[in-house]
């Protein structure tokens, strides 16, 4: 996905948009503001779901990296889902690089 331009559904396009702006400015309040308070986020580090932990979530997402600048390789989208696959690049908090 060199482009975003093709993404059908709002909900989607904020989501890539928000993520974005949490790289470039360490902010999650965007993404945040995408969940419900009880959401469930998974991410695949061992520790599970995760319920009602949205910020918290994110803002460990966001921890684990210096910089970091994120491609969109895959999305499938219907009516009422999404599902984004990505790859990043930066460095981590000790200046380290990562792909």
């Amino acid at each position: 996905m060199e482009e975003d331009n093709h993404i059908r559904h709002d909900l989607t396009r904020r989501f890539v948009a928000a993520l974005r702006k949490s790289e470039q400015d360490n902010d999650v309040d965007d993404l945040t503001g995408l969940f419900a308070d009880d959401a469930e986020l998974f991410r695949l580090d061992g520790e599970g779901p995760r319920r009602g932990e949205t910020r918290e979530f994110w803002e460990q997402y966001r921890a684990q990296f210096g910089e970091v600048r994120t491609q969109f390789t895959n999305l499938v989208e219907s009516d009422d889902e999404a599902a984004l696959e990505w790859q990043s690049t930066g460095t981590r908090p000790n200046g380290h690089d990562f792909r």
